[in-house]
């Protein structure tokens, strides 16, 4: 019964993707931010040198790392 819940637990681990892909910034060759941390310190910026209204900056990281935002997880 014991060998059963480690393996059972072993093959369901093994399937996590270990690590954080929002841990450091990641930019394309574009230069276009990849994961959300690097978009949102762009809407920032942006926002901070008057680029972009704080409701352009909102929409873009609600359209981008919202719920069904393009920037989850694509990072390296």
């Amino acid at each position: 019964m014991k060998l059963a819940f480690v393996f059972t637990a072993c093959l369901s681990l093994s399937g996590c993707k270990l690590g954080d892909p929002n841990e450091k910034l990641i930019y394309a060759e574009s230069g276009l931010p990849v994961n959300c941390r690097a978009l949102i310190a762009e809407n920032i910026k942006g926002w901070r040198s008057r680029q972009y209204t704080p409701q352009e900056a909102l929409e873009s990281i609600d359209r981008n790392c919202g719920a069904d935002g393009y920037n989850w997880g694509i990072g390296k």
